[in-house]
């Protein structure tokens, strides 16, 4: 009998995996503990016969004993026009028979402890017809059928910010939402940041990429990552990267990116059980800054971050009138304090908490 993952959604650092081949991920099990993660995210090969399904459900209970959570990237598509012998290209979601059997197989999976499914784009599933009615349909349908085998089930999906206004409609705690919506992040763009703060203050639960790019510099990798990193460790939300653009070599003034995300997933572990509230965005005139404020709790906790290279001054005491009640709870160059006139060092970030 293997243990059953017992983590928070919000908590989770989820790596999704670039091989198929089950039994090497068998093998990077220490490596998964050591960046750290607690989720490994696979991509479901599509030839599926007995000995694959005999691998997975080893690899699952193998992960499982090391309190590490498996999660299947499943097109249910073309899995399941695979598995009745048909071309996907020409099939729809939308098929009785397509839905018996994706469904037959997701059953298939629950029962025997899989209990973490990402499905990818959901625009795709109804390609033939995607109106925003079919796309509430479609992912309603999926969650009530993988609801009805397990409450404690996951389910995430991809859905492109065109779709935003149903971001909050689509996730959520009842038996038809997803758990979480998939999207990449990037703090540097405006465009970015301003739907960052429309998914969150309006309610959708998203799910956000991260990665740790090479560059010629370790040093200037660590804190542009990190910088983001930083940016998203207050948000009630999962970060998921990709092996194949995370390189975990970098390294900062201070410690290496593996150290800053063992401190981000302790402060993420420590507050997700507590409701946020009052999200506003501060110093929204200067372009190179992105701050905000956020209640955790009983907690008021502020984000600076540097979005350039440049040292960058500011005086905090235009934004927040009681800033010197504020602590460092997180840096990515080290311990700070808060003053009047804080110098942002380049691409630096800060989270500060007053109790």
């Amino acid at each position: 009998m293997y243990i059953r993952f017992m983590k928070k959604i919000e908590s989770l650092l989820i790596y999704e995996e670039d091989t198929k081949q089950l039994n090497k991920i068998c093998e990077k099990i220490d490596f998964y503990k050591k960046i750290p993660i607690d989720t490994v995210k696979i991509c479901l090969s599509n030839d599926i016969n007995e000995k694959y399904l005999e691998d997975l459900l080893y690899l699952n209970k193998k992960l499982s004993c090391e309190n590490l959570l498996l999660m299947i990237k499943i097109n249910l598509l073309e899995i399941s026009s695979n598995l009745l012998g048909v071309s996907y290209k020409n099939e729809s979601f939308d098929n009785p028979k397509i839905q018996k059997a994706s469904f037959s197989f997701l059953n298939f999976l629950v029962k025997r402890g899989i209990r973490a499914f990402d499905f990818g784009d959901v625009e795709y599933l109804v390609k033939n017809n995607p109106s925003d009615k079919k796309i509430i349909e479609t992912s309603r349908l999926i969650n009530k059928n993988l609801r009805s085998l397990s409450n404690d089930v996951i389910s995430l999906c991809d859905l492109s910010y065109k779709y935003i206004d149903f971001y909050d409609i689509l996730t959520g705690d009842s038996g038809f939402d997803f758990s979480y919506i998939c999207r990449p992040i990037n703090i540097f763009d405006e465009q970015s940041r301003k739907l960052l703060k429309e998914t969150y203050q309006n309610g959708g639960r998203i799910s956000y990429k991260i990665g740790f790019t090479k560059s010629r510099s370790k040093n200037l990798s660590f804190v542009k990552e990190s910088l983001i990193l930083t940016s998203l460790t207050l948000l009630d939300s999962p970060l998921y990267m990709k092996g194949s653009e995370s390189y975990f070599d970098v390294v900062g003034p201070i410690k290496s990116i593996e150290d800053y995300l063992e401190e981000i997933y302790t402060i993420k572990e420590n507050f997700s059980d507590l409701p946020r509230k009052e999200f506003f965005e501060i110093i929204k005139k200067d372009k190179d800054i992105f701050a905000y404020s956020l209640k955790i709790g009983d907690n008021k906790f502020l984000f600076i971050g540097n979005l350039t290279q440049k040292e960058i001054l500011v005086n905090i005491s235009m934004y927040v009138s009681n800033y010197s009640e504020y602590k460092l709870l997180l840096g990515n160059y080290g311990k700070r304090s808060m003053v009047k006139n804080l110098l942002l060092r380049s691409f630096e970030g800060l989270i500060f908490v007053r109790k």
